[in-house]
């Protein structure tokens, strides 16, 4: 199989990311005029809670394959196949099963009915399934790319021609689903005849589970909590707050998850580097963190200043006042660009997951605590404004834990 330079995989990974999870950003001029505001807060209270399931269902077995697969050994390989196939199944049943077992306790009518729970599950299983492991460990990842944006259109088409002011909101969720379904079935259609599969003994999956809780920690937690913040609107506050907090919610998502396939690209490099030699890991964190830090700002500020007349032009009249929480939302990512790339391209290849992994559950437990009472107590700006808070406090907190490892670039020589 023929692969592609780094430079490509890089930029065609950055590109399907963004289309992936930025997806539902591009309907949403049609189904906030075609839902409605409730029917589009019910939408995005669904989306968010299929997001949050998909990150259960993925567990961190997709990334802890990708390097595996990249290897020569074909057992290897196979084996590493049987276990994200086989893993996210198990992981999958559990995840369902737990799901329909909670979410009669939520306080959020619009996650309880028949239609909502099946629609979830659905879609939950579409991203949590993704075949994109497939792609980035074979290094084909421009392929995956030009997939991602054809589930897009394909989704924008079914959206433009079936939703309309009487359609529901798990109408719309259901046809997000059918694109993502295709590709996950022909990604792993093309894994199983290009790889092969080898069914590992049930005792090394579960120790593989055990292993893929790091990686879930690393990088599905933070991706958990930023959804949850929704679900606690829906929970605490009124649907025309979802909805206002929705609006932006894609757009966040979108430029943070862009930021994965740099991440994945860099962590070897600069890991190797520091092995031969530490000054030049050295500058290539600096450059990389300063480059992501600094894009975030700029873009950001850039964005706030467009959102006023950009939001009732793209959303909707019934949407207008969402200007403020978008542009809430936007100081929001300076924080999080801030914390991952210091986290990712500085703790971890220094060898301070453990600290980043503590750092990031901390993150979580006090997000737990501040996004409810912002809720309670304020609105979807208040709890814009304390997410933004948090991720950039989450960001300090990495940082002072990498200024206190003695001689941290050359420690490894």
């Amino acid at each position: 199989m023929r692969k592609v330079s780094v430079t490509r995989n890089i930029g065609a990974a950055a590109i399907s990311h963004i289309v992936r999870y930025s997806a539902p950003l591009i309907t949403y001029p049609l189904l906030t005029r075609g839902l409605g505001a409730d029917g589009f807060a019910k939408f995005s209270l669904i989306l968010a809670a299929s997001l949050i399931l998909s990150q259960f269902i993925e567990f961190g077995f997709g990334l802890m394959g990708v390097r595996e697969i990249a290897q020569s050994d074909e057992k290897t390989v196979k084996l590493a196949v049987g276990e994200i196939v086989l893993g996210r199944l198990l992981t999958g049943t559990i995840a369902i099963i737990a799901y329909i077992v909670f979410v009669p306790f939520l306080n959020i009518d619009q996650l309880k009915s028949t239609d909502a729970i099946i629609s979830c599950i659905i879609l939950s299983t579409a991203y949590g399934l993704s075949a994109s492991w497939y792609y980035i460990g074979a290094e084909i990842v421009p392929k995956l790319a030009k997939i991602d944006i054809v589930c897009a259109l394909s989704t924008l088409i079914l959206v433009y021609f079936i939703i309309d002011k009487s359609s529901q909101a798990s109408l719309a969720i259901l046809l997000f689903a059918i694109p993502l379904w295709i590709s996950v079935i022909y990604g792993h259609f093309l894994a199983l005849k290009n790889l092969g599969i080898s069914k590992p003994p049930l005792s090394e999956l579960f120790i593989r589970a055990k292993s893929a809780i790091r990686f879930f920690t690393l990088a599905g937690i933070p991706n958990v909590v930023g959804r949850t913040s929704i679900v606690f609107l829906g929970a605490f506050s009124s649907p025309s707050q979802v909805a206002f907090y929705a609006a932006g919610d894609r757009l966040i998502s979108a430029a943070t998850n862009a930021t994965q396939p740099f991440l994945r690209v860099l962590i070897p490099r600069i890991s190797n580097l520091l092995v031969s030699n530490p000054s030049d890991a050295h500058k290539l964190f600096k450059r990389a963190t300063i480059a992501l830090v600094c894009l975030a700002t700029v873009a950001s500020c850039i964005a706030a200043l467009m959102m006023p007349w950009f939001v009732p032009w793209f959303f909707g009249p019934q949407l207008s006042g969402a200007t403020l929480v978008v542009i809430a939302q936007l100081a929001i990512l300076p924080g999080v660009f801030a914390n991952r790339s210091i986290g990712m391209l500085g703790l971890v290849p220094l060898r301070r997951e453990q600290t980043y992994q503590w750092l990031t559950l901390g993150m979580a437990a006090l997000s737990f605590i501040a996004y409810p009472l912002a809720a309670i107590w304020g609105d979807a700006v208040t709890l814009a404004l304390s997410r933004a808070f948090l991720e950039l406090g989450f960001g300090i907190a990495c940082l002072i834990c990498l200024l206190r490892i003695p001689h941290a670039w050359n420690r490894l020589v």
